[in-house]
């Protein structure tokens, strides 16, 4: 049985020159109302048209307006899989990492900055203000998550994981920033005092739990700090 994906497929490769066809592709991608139909037709216009800025103005608009998330994602995947050269590529990713209206979408963008431009001026910036400012705790915890993979060396991400670990309202960015502390400066001496708060202070159990975890972790041969945590309360 032909699924609506390789049908879609089928038409635009068995008429590839036609202007009907080209027309169709943007007409199911755009006013489409099955998700896979336009996902299909996204693909095939990048694939096809690649060449033509009436693709590329599609995609565009998807990614902003489209009520799908997955054709969203799908729609910035091809804009940097076939225009990733063209001027306005970058221009249009920053922008959408800070001001898109669907954090989702501001989610993706962050992760793709790194992906592609790591070494552009920007880049660590936009994700800066992103860890701090965002609206949304899902960007937030991305773009703290980027900045330490990608810059680790950088002074400045241990200054942006303590304020998080203290100061951040929800508590899964808290617990991440917590984890990513453990993971790359476990041996920086503020760590262990820091963990020691959050295991005993935090508000929430499962950023108290992954505090604690990290002790267990890296202090496993100290006794003081295995006392500490026997005098903890059980949650």
């Amino acid at each position: 049985m032909v699924t609506l994906h390789e049908a879609v497929r089928a038409i635009a490769r068995c008429w590839p020159k036609a202007t009907t066809t080209k027309a169709w592709l943007a007409s199911s991608a755009t006013f489409g109302n099955d998700q896979i139909v336009q996902l299909a037709a996204l693909e095939e216009l990048v694939r096809g048209w690649k060449d033509d800025p009436y693709a590329l103005a599609i995609l565009r608009t998807r990614v902003q307006q489209d009520s799908y998330r997955e054709v969203r994602q799908i729609a910035v995947q091809e804009l940097l899989r076939g225009y990733k050269g063209d001027a306005g590529t970058l221009p249009w990713l920053k922008t959408c990492a800070q001001q898109n209206e669907h954090p989702n979408m501001r989610r993706v963008a962050l992760e793709e900055l790194v992906r592609g431009w790591k070494d552009y001026p920007d880049t660590r910036k936009i994700l800066q203000n992103r860890a701090q400012q965002d609206e949304d705790s899902g960007v937030r915890r991305t773009a703290m998550q980027e900045l330490t993979k990608s810059w680790h060396e950088n002074h400045d991400m241990l200054t942006i994981l303590k304020t998080c670990i203290q100061h951040e309202e929800d508590w899964s960015v808290r617990r991440a920033a917590v984890l990513e502390l453990v993971r790359g400066w476990i041996h920086i001496p503020d760590t262990l005092r820091i963990l020691k708060a959050r295991a005993q202070q935090d508000k929430h159990p499962d950023v108290r739990r992954a505090a604690r975890e990290g002790l267990v972790w890296g202090w496993k041969h100290d006794p003081e700090v295995q006392a500490f945590l026997a005098g903890l309360p059980k949650d």
